[in-house]
């Protein structure tokens, strides 16, 4: 993994879109790394009702 380019990503919203949008760079994270040498990690979300940081990223699969 070390090959592979660092994408951080901060999600504004967290409706369908943005719920779907975490749970796919977590399912996909894996492939994204060895098929495109891309790091994808959520590293903020935050919607009407409160934040999450984690610079090592959120585990996409339980944001809600």
């Amino acid at each position: 993994m070390s090959d592979a380019t660092s994408v951080r990503v901060v999600l504004i919203g967290l409706g369908n879109l943005g719920r779907r949008f975490a749970r796919l760079i977590a399912e996909k994270h894996e492939s994204l790394v060895r098929d495109y040498g891309l790091d994808v990690r959520i590293v903020g979300a935050a919607d009407s009702r409160g934040a999450a940081i984690d610079r090592g990223g959120l585990n996409g699969l339980e944001i809600e």
